[in-house]
C-alpha cells in the first residue's frame, strides 16, 4: 500500500504501517521512563527509610512492552559512594549527598535510557549521654577524647565513624585519621555530631576547654605557675609588682568541689596599691573560669584571693566560693586589702555565681570580693557576706574596698542579690558606698540571728536568668546555690 498521497499535516505516516489520523512521531517514539521524578532515602542501615523501590514503563509505538526487554540499573555520575541500586531497582542510601540512577532498556538491539535523582540524607538523633562530654584542646587523639561507650553506652555494637562540629553535614567534619582538629572550634560549649557505624548522626553538646581542675592541689599548682610573693613586695616598700597577665584565650573548668586549707597570704598574683586602672584593663587572669556548679572553699583567703588579679575579658561563671578573709601576718596599711576573688578586677563579667565571704576581725580596707574594681558586670548572682568585724567594720564592704576615681558608675548588676550579715554595714563599696554601682541589684539586711536565706521572701525578683542546673529557683525567693552553700 502506498502512503505517499496522505497529507502529513493531518496523518502520521510511517512506511509499513497504517497512516494514523491526528498523530505525530512523538506518539510512536519508544520511551523508557522511570516512574519516580526523584527519590529520597536515608543512610540509616536496617530501616525502611534506607531503601526505595524504583519502577519504570517502556512503550513502543504507544504500546507497553514487557517481553523481549533487557533491563539494567546503574548508579552514574560518580555517585556510587552515595547510593547503590540493585538490578530489581531497589535504591539504598550509603552516604549523604546526591546521586543519579540510570535505567537502560535494550529492545531490538536498540538502547533506551532514563535517569532519576536520588537524594540521600543522614538522620539526626539526640545522643543519650550518661555524662557531660568535656574535650581538652590539647588532646587531639579521638580514642583519648571520645569513645563509643561515652556516646552509646556499653555493648552498643556501634563504632565512631566521624565527629562533626556545628552541623551534621559531612563538610563539618573535624576528624581525620583518628585525629581531631580543634582549629575552628571555639572554647566553651558547642554542638557536636558523632556519626556512628549505623550511619546516623548523634547530636550532643560538649565543652572544649584548655584545662580541668578537680583537686585543691591542682588548683594551687595552677595558681602558683604565675604567683608572686606579695609579702616581699610590701615589706620592701615596693609600690608595685610588675604588671602581668595570664590565661588569655584559655578556658579553665572546675570538675569537683575543692577545699583550700593552705594559707593564701603569699601565694598570689598582686599589684600593690593599684587604684589606677590600666588603659587596656589588661592585668591578671584574662580567660574564662567555669565552675560548672562546684564550690571552692577557701579557709584562709589572703591579700588577693583565688585569682590574684582579673583583667579585661575575663569571665567567671557557674562558680560558688565560700571564703574567710584573713590577715594572719598583721600587716597594716591601706595597700593591704584582703579579698576572696582578686586584688584588682577590671573589665570582668560574673555569671550565675554564688559567693559567701566572711571578713576576719583584724582585716582592714577589704572588699569581700575585690580590693579595687571597675567596669565589672554581675549577672544572675547571689552575694552573701559579713563585711567587716570588730574595729575594722567601717572600712569594709560587700563587694569591693575601692572603686577607682572616674569609675564610680562602672560596676553594674543584673538580677543580683546582695545579703549583708552585718547590720551596720550594707555598703557595696567602701568609697562611694552604693552610689558607685548601677542597675538591678537588691541589698538585703541578713544580720538577724534567725535570718533564713531559703525562706526570705523576695517578691517580684526576676530569677528567670539563673541557671537551674546550678541554682534552685522558686518564685519570690532568693535563688539557692545547689552545692556546698554555707
Amino acid at each position: 500500500m502506498s502512503t505517499g498521497g496522505f497529507n502529513t499535516e493531518y496523518f502520521y505516516v510511517e512506511e509499513g504501517y497504517i497512516p494514523q489520523w491526528g498523530k505525530t512521531a512523538a506518539d510512536f517514539k519508544p520511551v523508557a521512563a522511570i516512574t519516580e521524578n526523584s527519590v529520597e532515602v536515608t543512610t540509616e542501615t536496617g530501616t525502611d527509610g534506607n531503601t526505595a523501590q524504583l519502577s519504570y514503563t517502556f512503550t513502543y509505538r504507544g504500546t507497553p512492552i514487557t517481553e523481549g526487554v533487557t533491563v539494567a540499573w546503574t548508579v552514574t555520575g560518580g555517585g556510587d559512594t552515595i547510593a547503590s541500586v540493585s538490578q530489581d531497582g531497589e535504591v539504598t542510601g550509603l552516604a549523604e549527598g546526591t546521586a543519579e540512577v540510570t535505567l537502560k532498556i535494550t529492545y531490538n538491539t536498540v538502547e533506551y535510557t532514563d535517569t532519576v535523582t536520588v537524594i540521600v540524607t543522614m538522620p539526626v538523633k539526640d545522643a543519650a549521654l550518661a555524662e557531660e562530654v568535656v574535650f581538652l584542646k590539647s588532646v587531639t587523639d579521638l580514642a583519648s577524647s571520645l569513645t563509643a561507650e561515652d556516646v552509646w553506652g556499653a555493648d552498643s555494637g556501634k563504632t565512631i565513624v566521624d565527629v562533626r562540629y556545628g552541623s551534621a553535614a559531612a563538610s563539618a567534619s573535624i576528624l581525620s585519621g583518628g585525629t581531631l582538629d580543634w582549629a575552628d572550634v571555639p572554647l566553651g560549649e558547642s554542638v557536636f555530631y558523632v556519626v556512628g557505624s549505623d550511619n546516623v548522626a548523634y547530636k550532643f553538646t560538649a565543652l572544649l576547654v584548655t584545662k580541668t581542675i578537680g583537686t585543691a592541689d591542682e588548683f594551687m599548682a595552677w595558681r602558683e605557675e604565675t604567683s608572686k610573693d606579695a609579702k616581699t613586695y610590701i615589706n620592701a616598700d615596693t609600690a608595685k609588682a610588675d604588671v602581668y597577665t595570664y590565661g588569655e584565650g584559655e578556658y579553665i573548668l572546675l570538675t569537683a568541689d575543692i577545699t583550700l586549707t593552705e594559707d593564701l597570704q603569699h601565694k598570689i598574683w598582686l599589684l600593690i596599691a593599684a587604684d589606677t586602672v590600666p588603659n587596656d584593663n589588661k592585668v591578671g587572669f584574662l580567660g574564662t573560669f567555669d565552675g560548672s556548679g562546684y564550690t571552692i572553699t577557701a579557709q584562709s583567703a589572703g591579700w588577693s584571693g583565688l585569682f590574684g588579679d582579673l583583667g579585661s575579658g575575663a569571665v567567671i561563671k557557674n562558680l560558688g566560693v565560700v571564703a574567710t578573709l584573713s590577715n594572719t601576718d598583721g600587716i597594716t596599711g591601706i595597700q593591704v586589702r584582703p579579698a576572696a576573688l582578686a586584688s584588682r578586677a577590671y573589665g570582668v563579667t560574673f555569671e550565675n555565681c554564688y559567693f559567701d565571704v566572711t571578713c576576719g576581725t583584724v582585716v582592714r580596707y577589704s572588699g569581700l570580693l575585690f580590693a579595687t574594681a571597675a567596669d565589672i558586670t554581675f549577672e544572675n548572682c547571689v552575694i552573701v557576706g559579713t563585711p567587716g568585724n570588730g574595729t575594722a567594720a567601717a572600712t569594709s564592704a560587700l563587694v569591693t574596698s575601692f572603686v577607682p576615681i572616674n569609675h564610680y558608675n562602672s560596676i553594674s548588676f543584673e538580677n543580683t542579690v546582695l545579703i549583708s550579715r552585718n547590720a551596720s554595714n550594707q555598703a557595696i563599696a567602701f568609697n562611694g558606698n552604693n552610689s558607685a554601682f548601677t542597675a538591678d541589684v537588691t541589698v538585703i539586711n541578713g544580720s538577724a540571728v534567725d535570718f533564713d536565706i531559703t525562706a526570705y521572701e523576695l517578691t517580684g525578683f526576676d530569677a528567670s536568668g539563673f541557671n537551674t542546673e546550678y541554682f534552685t529557683v522558686v518564685a519570690d525567693r532568693i535563688p539557692q546555690w545547689k552545692r556546698a552553700q554555707a
